[in-house]
């Protein structure tokens, strides 16, 4: 992880399975505005980093339960 002084702020944060990174250690780094678990993270993993980032007040999307995530750009 980067050695940023203040997090560094991002629209969306998207994480895999390949993720391996410990949250808090990306929440010292990263500012994301949202983020997106897609459908090969593992419950385990997504009900510890859902629980960090409502403390956070970060908004997530979990696609295993909600779907696909949409982005709109117009």
């Amino acid at each position: 992880m980067p050695g940023y002084k203040e997090p560094l702020p991002v629209s969306i944060l998207i994480v895999t399975n390949a993720f391996k990174s410990n949250i808090s250690e990306v929440l010292r780094c990263y500012s994301p505005k949202l983020v997106v678990f897609d459908s090969s993270v593992s419950r385990r993993k997504i009900k510890e980093w859902k629980a960090l980032l409502d403390d956070a007040k970060i908004p997530y999307h979990d696609v295993k339960e909600k779907g696909a995530y949409v982005l709109d750009i117009h």
